[in-house]
Parts: structure tokens; sequence; C-alpha cells
């Protein structure tokens, strides 16, 4: 039953986040000017300091690399103790 809250609480968090931008929208005065040059270089910069935060986070190495590593190493350790070098 908790999760069914869960998923409620979001559908309607996500809802009212909509209706928020939706309402902002509508209520600007249509304008034809179009803003100078500058007018979408935050959002754009924005949006690629992101896609460049989430490819390095994807791409970093971690511990995941030396583990097999390590294995091999215990692996041949013990072969090494077993044939009795």
């Amino acid at each position: 039953m908790c999760i069914w809250r869960r998923r409620l609480a979001f559908l309607f968090m996500a809802f009212a986040t909509w209706i928020n931008q939706v309402s902002m929208v509508f209520s600007q005065e249509a304008s034809s000017e179009t803003p100078s040059g500058k007018g979408y270089f935050i959002g754009y910069l924005l949006t690629i300091m992101m896609i460049a935060l989430g490819v390095a986070a994807i791409c970093r190495p971690g511990r995941r690399a030396e583990k097999p590593k390590m294995v091999e190493q215990q692996l041949q350790h013990k072969l090494d103790q077993m044939s009795g070098s």
C-alpha cells in the first residue's frame, strides 16, 4: 500500500509542477520580439554542463577495474600453494 501512496504523491507533484509551468507560460504577454543573441546562452550552457557531468560520472574509472586483477592474483597465489612452489 505504501508504494501506491508514493506513486500517487509523485504523480500529484509532477502534475502540480506541470500546471505551475503551464500557467506561467500562458500568463506571459505575447510579444513578437525575440530576445537578443544571449537569450538562450545560460540554458544551453547548463544543458552542456549537465551532459558533461553525466558522461564524466559514467566514464570515470572505479574499483571495478581493479577487482579482476586482485582475483587473478589470488587465484595464482592459490595455484602456487597447491603446486608446492
